[in-house]
């Protein structure tokens, strides 16, 4: 996975990765991997709170009090009345309705929706909302030439798998303890190590090892590394754990050694070979 995706916008950086998953697909529909691919790219992006554009209808009353000859930085702007901004949507031929999004404003200017007002919100949470309207058949992601239709039950699909991958910071409890893990999946360890050494130079070592917390065993990977900003390593780590689809919670830690014996060391960075983009 390219890392050069990671860009300064923290909640759309993987949005162009998702477009030139689409953009695969139309050049070999037939691939099941090329849908496969696209899947697991919407399901990272919501794991790491991706956003996603969604065009509304701007209220009249919005339209009086926002004068863009008048309001500079700063200004403050208070509403007489509560505003209400109506989702779009779009209606087919057979009349079942679908609500549209986009991955970048480009997309929205591609498919004509440019002119429209738009709101830049959680991808996750927009689906979970989906879920709840009645009478929506599905969601189209940049309708236009090369559009990608989510049915209800695709969704759901998405959401499900985005939830049991979602990386969060986990405290073990007091009588949590450590334990050799078991049911590993097939290269876990060797792909992680790898990922790691060609795209997060912040990391310095790395240790393998289960852990047994009340009732649920989990996977562990132990991370020394150089940043304050550790949930970002986290978080890009996670997603080789969703695209090899580990069946088994997996849980992060920063540590500065070995968390207890048994733990075993995948990964090692050597210095001559750290270096920083």
């Amino acid at each position: 996975m390219s890392e050069e995706l990671y860009n300064n916008d923290p909640f759309m950086k993987l949005n162009p990765l998702i477009e030139e998953c689409i953009d695969e697909f139309y050049m070999n529909p037939d691939d099941a991997g090329k849908i496969s691919n696209l899947f697991d790219t919407i399901i990272i992006a919501m794991a790491q709170d991706g956003h996603i554009l969604i065009p509304v209808e701007t209220p009249d009353a919005a339209l009086k009090i926002f004068d863009p000859d008048k309001i500079k930085v700063g200004d403050t702007i208070q509403a007489e009345e509560d505003l209400h901004w109506k989702l779009i949507h779009l209606t087919n031929d057979e009349g079942k309705i679908c609500m549209p999004i986009f991955t970048s404003q480009d997309k929205m200017e591609e498919s004509g929706a440019g002119g429209c007002s738009v709101i830049s919100f959680f991808m996750d949470e927009y689906f979970k909302q989906f879920l709840e309207m009645e009478n929506v058949e599905g969601i189209i992601i940049n309708p236009g030439e090369r559009s990608i239709f989510l049915n209800r039950d695709i969704v759901a699909r998405l959401l499900a798998d985005c939830q049991a991958h979602k990386s969060k910071p986990h405290t073990p409890g007091k009588d949590a303890y450590f334990v050799n893990p078991q049911n590993i999946k097939a290269g876990l360890r060797e792909t992680m190590a790898e990922y790691v050494d060609n795209n997060i130079p912040e990391v310095e070592k790395i240790w393998f090892t289960g852990i047994h917390d009340g009732e649920e065993d989990s996977l562990l990977f132990a991370v020394k590394m150089d940043t304050d900003n550790q949930q970002q390593i986290f978080d890009r780590m996670n997603t080789m754990i969703i695209l090899m689809r580990v069946d088994m919670p997996v849980d992060f830690m920063a540590c500065e050694d070995k968390p207890w014996e048994g733990a075993e060391l995948i990964y090692e960075r050597k210095i001559a070979d750290k270096k920083y983009n």
